[in-house]
C-alpha cells in the first residue's frame, strides 16, 4: 500500500468535507453547552444545570463556519428534559427488509464526499450528511448493513404467524438510532452525557431493554397485534 496516496486521499477528505465542524469535549462553567475554538466545537462536559439542555439541533442553528456567530459561547438553553421511558412492551411488525437499501460500494459508516457516494444497490443515492469527527457519512437505510441489530431483535421476537416483530420501545430507539446515525458513529464519548439528541436516544434504549425483559417474561405479549 502507498501510504502517501493514502494519507493526500485522507487530507482531501478532510479538505472537502471541512465545513463540517470538529466535536471535542473540555470542562467549562455549567451554563455553557458549547464553545467555539477554531475548527473545533466544544462540549461542556460537566452538563447543564437542572432544568436545562445543550442540543445539537440549536448548537447547528446557531453555527455556521461561513458567518461565525458574533460570540464563542453558546448558552444551555432552559426547558425539562424528561426521559422517555414510558414506552410499552407491545410488540409490532418488523416490515420487510430490503437487501436494495445496501451500499452498492462499501459499507456503513461509510464517508462521503457527495451523494453520488451513497448510491444504493437499488440505484438510488441516501444524503451524504456531517458526522462530528469533521467527516461527512451516508446515511443508511432502515434495510441497509447499518440497522442489522434491529433485523436481529426483529427476527428474534417472531410470533406465532412467523412476521418479523418488535416491540413498540425498541422500535422507536432503532428509529431514532437511524435519525442520528451520522452522529452517533462519529461522536466523542462525552455527547452522550450532554446533548438532548443523546439523551433521549440513551433514555429510549434503556427502555427498549426494560420492555425486552418484560417480553421475556410474558411471551404472550408476542402474538399481540
Amino acid at each position: 500500500m502507498d501510504w502517501r496516496k493514502l494519507c493526500v486521499a485522507i487530507a482531501l477528505l478532510r479538505l472537502c468535507a471541512g465545513f463540517c465542524p470538529v466535536w471535542n469535549c473540555t470542562s467549562m462553567a455549567y451554563d455553557i453547552c458549547v464553545a467555539i475554538s477554531q475548527n473545533q466545537l466544544l462540549v461542556n462536559t460537566n452538563g447543564c444545570d437542572r432544568d436545562f439542555y445543550c442540543s445539537y439541533t440549536d448548537v447547528m442553528n446557531w453555527y455556521s463556519p461561513k458567518s461565525l456567530p458574533s460570540r464563542d459561547l453558546f448558552n444551555c438553553t432552559r426547558q425539562d428534559f424528561t426521559p422517555n421511558t414510558t414506552l410499552g412492551s407491545e410488540t409490532v411488525f418488523c416490515g420487510n427488509r430490503n437487501s436494495n437499501d445496501n451500499l452498492l460500494t462499501g459499507s456503513h459508516p461509510k464517508q462521503c464526499l457527495s451523494v453520488t457516494d451513497c448510491q444504493t444497490q437499488g440505484g438510488w443515492t441516501t444524503d451524504c450528511l456531517c458526522g462530528m469527527d469533521g467527516y461527512k457519512y451516508c446515511q443508511p437505510e432502515v434495510g441497509s448493513g447499518a440497522m442489522d441489530g434491529y433485523w436481529t431483535l426483529c427476527e428474534e421476537h417472531q410470533n406465532r404467524t412467523n412476521d418479523p416483530r418488535v416491540t413498540v420501545a425498541a422500535r422507536a430507539y432503532w428509529l431514532g438510532y437511524l435519525e442520528y446515525y451520522t452522529l452517533v458513529v462519529s461522536a466523542p464519548d462525552c455527547v452522550w452525557r450532554v446533548l438532548n439528541e443523546f439523551l433521549v436516544l440513551s433514555s429510549l434504549k434503556e427502555a427498549a431493554a426494560s420492555a425486552a425483559h418484560w417480553l421475556l417474561a410474558s411471551p404472550l405479549l408476542l402474538v399481540t397485534a
